[in-house]
């Protein structure tokens, strides 16, 4: 038990002395590329070659200097009213920088029915809340479904998730990922893990970023059926965003997580979704999520696999 709390102490410990202050916001900008493409988000960092963005779906944007045809200021500009003949110079207009907020949200809710031979409902909801501040970056995210099967419960789940990445270089990140689940229907009380690690931005282009991510984690579940599991693994994961057109959008990620007693146990997590943004904040989106555990508990499938069609508001 002891070497459990040294392990999460130290965690603390690491994350907390080694954290700087966040840096300053820096400019705001919108960006028109010389293929038609149009950016906007904060510049983090610039030199005579490229500068880098940070926007809501993508923390660190590398734009080359040669790919931009015009740079604006994003500003709100208020005109004031018509000055009298004679006067006319003494007339001006206010431009007054739009300050970004650091906070970004994401909340989208679903109900998909089947009548027929079976009858099936289910509900889900996911909120999501992103704070992005200079090299720190926090995401919290909340998932919940229930439905039920001729009457039989198919789901029942709460799942949550809070994650801070700090940008140690333009590349490198370290992070730390604390997750919490609840699943009844996997005989599943409570499971919790927590971990650090480091990650690597292998491509940040301006329409794809492909983030890798290893680190270790505690894994603590306790189940319905009286059984407890507790172990150290290690996590391997990757994280993809292509902004395919300007509307269409597909996210995907892979967790993996080889635990160390027995050599031969795993978890794996896989979710991947389309996203259809018909307004500028509201999108129609399809999601495939994909738990398999090698040893869930008794009576329980290994494999749980999730189709979801949910509709999505941005803020």
């Amino acid at each position: 038990m002891m070497h459990r709390w040294f392990f999460i102490a130290g965690l603390a410990l690491v994350l907390t002395s080694a954290t700087p202050a966040p840096a300053a916001t820096g400019e705001t900008v919108v960006l028109h590329l010389q293929n038609g493409d149009r950016l906007s988000g904060i510049v983090i960092e610039e030199n005579d070659k490229q500068l880098v963005l940070s926007n809501a779906w993508n923390p660190a944007l590398v734009v080359a200097l040669p790919a931009i045809a015009q740079r604006l200021p994003l500003t709100n500009v208020t005109t004031t009213a018509t000055a009298p003949a004679g006067l006319a110079e003494d007339s001006k207009s206010t431009v007054t920088p739009r300050k970004p907020s650091p906070w970004r949200m994401d909340w989208q809710v679903g109900l998909d029915m089947r009548r027929g031979e079976r009858d099936s409902t289910l509900y889900h909801s996911r909120l999501k809340v992103g704070y992005i501040q200079g090299r720190f970056r926090t995401l919290a995210d909340l998932n919940y479904a229930y439905g039920k099967t001729d009457g039989t419960l198919n789901a029942n789940r709460v799942e949550g998730s809070l994650k801070t990445d700090f940008d140690l270089s333009k590349r490198v990140f370290i992070y730390n990922f604390l997750d919490a689940v609840f699943d009844e229907v996997r005989k599943i009380d409570l499971r919790y893990q927590v971990g650090p690690g480091l990650g690597y931005h292998l491509l940040m282009q301006t329409n794809l970023v492909l983030d890798l991510e290893a680190g270790g984690t505690y894994e603590d579940e306790r189940r319905s059926d009286g059984t407890r599991r507790d172990n150290f693994s290690v996590r391997l994961a990757q994280t993809l965003q292509w902004q395919i057109t300007e509307q269409l959008r597909f996210e995907e990620s892979v967790d993996f997580y080889p635990r160390f007693s027995p050599l031969d146990d795993f978890r794996v997590r896989a979710e991947a979704s389309l996203r259809y943004f018909f307004h500028k904040r509201l999108s129609l989106n399809f999601s495939v999520l994909d738990v398999y555990d090698r040893t869930p508990a008794a009576g329980v499938s290994r494999n749980d696999l999730q189709l979801r069609t949910t509709l999505g508001v941005t803020f």
